[in-house]
Formats: structure tokens, sequence, C-alpha cells
């Protein structure tokens, strides 16, 4: 038996769903301020992406703020999101996804994206399930982050399954831990730089076009 998981954001598909429900949501708000904001989030990641803290803020901030929306809102533009990521499923992943019941394989989203969207993206392939943050104001006394540690929850897999072979699929190095502790780690639609950096260090993780 495989078992299969996928990262969201610019993974499963082209498209970064995390990145369209702050555009759809907060942007119109104050489009100076969550621009500012989200140039910040990105620069940070791209210098910082191997310091775990700075991760675990980054996803705290940017789930803290959708936190603030009404529920309708957030339901609204998810199911929007979530039809265009399906839409734009990767060729690969869909042939994978669509033989996952003759092959008796288990497939499940491990991502940093919102769990509103994860879910109605599980849904809609048929997956297993998935694995992904709540939206909540993550800043308040005593309120810890879930589902941050990719490691952790493949190691929590892989003593559940421990006959089963595991794939870990990603777009960037961020995700670099999991990719390799994954029997086989992918990267998907990353970038050139991205692509230059595994093939000279992390030989092992695969790359798709």
């Amino acid at each position: 038996m495989k078992i299969y998981l996928f990262d969201v954001d610019n993974t499963i598909a082209p498209f970064r769903p995390t990145s369209e429900l702050y555009k759809k949501t907060l942007l119109p708000q104050n489009r100076v301020k969550y621009l500012a904001i989200g140039y910040f989030m990105v620069v940070m990641l791209n210098l910082f992406w191997f310091i775990p803290f700075i991760v675990e803020f980054q996803r705290k901030l940017i789930m803290s703020m959708l936190s603030a929306l009404s529920p309708s809102k957030l339901e609204e533009e998810s199911e929007k999101i979530a039809n265009t990521t399906t839409h734009l499923l990767n060729k690969k992943i869909r042939n994978i996804v669509d033989h996952k019941n003759e092959n008796q394989d288990k497939i499940y989203l491990l991502t940093h994206c919102p769990t509103i969207i994860a879910q109605k993206i599980a849904k809609k392939l048929d997956l297993d399930g998935e694995y992904s943050i709540e939206i909540k104001n993550y800043f308040q006394p005593g309120l810890k982050i879930e589902n941050l540690n990719k490691s952790a929850i493949l190691h929590q897999l892989r003593k559940e399954g421990p006959n089963a072979q595991i794939y870990y699929f990603a777009d960037d190095l961020i995700d670099l831990e999991p990719l390799l502790k994954a029997d086989v780690g992918v990267l998907i639609n990353a970038s050139f730089s991205t692509k230059l950096v595994a093939m000279l260090f992390f030989r092992r993780v695969q790359i798709w076009s």
C-alpha cells in the first residue's frame, strides 16, 4: 500500500488557494495595508524559510487575520477556490487520485492551507482526509496552532501503516524535512532556483515538471 501526502498551495495545481483567499477577502478592505503585510510575509518566508519560528509566525499571522472575517464570506470564497483548485488539478496528481481505490492506496492533504479550503478539496476529490490549519486568532493566550509540524504527522502515519510506502509532494524547500523523511519526496511546480538547489544538494528528492 502507498500513502500519498499532498501539499496544496501551488502543488496539486498551479494555484495558491491561501493567497487567493487573502486577496479575495482581506485585500479589498484596505489595499495598501494588506498589500504591505502580504509582501512582508512573502519576503520573510523567502529569506527565512528554514527557521521554524518564522514559518510558524507567518502561519499564525495570516490565519489570525482571516479569523476576523465573517463565516459566510469565508464559506463563499473557499467554495470558489476549492472548485478552481480541483479544476486545475495537475494531470499526474489526477492520475494518482483516479486510481486510488483500485490500488487500495490512501491519499491525504498535508498542508498549511486553511482547513475550510482543504476539507472542501478533499471532499471533491474523494480523498481519505486532510491535515491543515484552522482559521483562528492564534495570538490569543494559550491557543496553539495544530498540524504545523508536517514531519510529525508523517511519522504518525508511518506508525499507523508501518508497511506502507509514503510519498510526499510539495512545491518548495520550505517542506524540505518531510520531503526527505518520506520514502519518496517529490517537488512539483517548483521554481528554477528550488529545482537547482534540490539537484545539487538533495538528490533523493524527485522533481516533476
